[in-house]
């Protein structure tokens, strides 16, 4: 069975940070919070080359699977989610 998360990596300072992180709590999405500026995660900030923000990363099994990376709409947002996300999954997430 495969297992689908998304990782984010945001700040609190970001507007559009702020903005996304309504819209993935809104579609009840599994997400994973992890703040950029933050010192204990500068490691894995570094290991996924985030170096701009916001960063959304899909996980599918543990693996990173793709990213949306920087100045992004809502609808480039979901049409991120809905042409990345396989369908067995998506149907059950609230996106599909």
């Amino acid at each position: 069975m495969k297992t689908v998360n998304l990782r984010f990596f945001a700040g609190k300072e970001c507007p559009l940070c702020t903005a996304v992180l309504k819209w993935i709590q809104l579609y009840k999405f599994p997400y994973t919070y992890v703040d950029a500026f933050a010192d204990e995660y500068q490691d894995l900030c570094d290991e996924n080359d985030v170096d701009e923000l916001p960063h959304i990363q899909i996980i599918i099994n543990q693996k990173v699977y793709t990213n949306l990376i920087g100045d992004f709409t809502h609808d480039e947002f979901i049409s991120f989610l809905l042409n990345n996300i396989p369908d067995d999954i998506g149907e059950n997430s609230g996106i599909k």
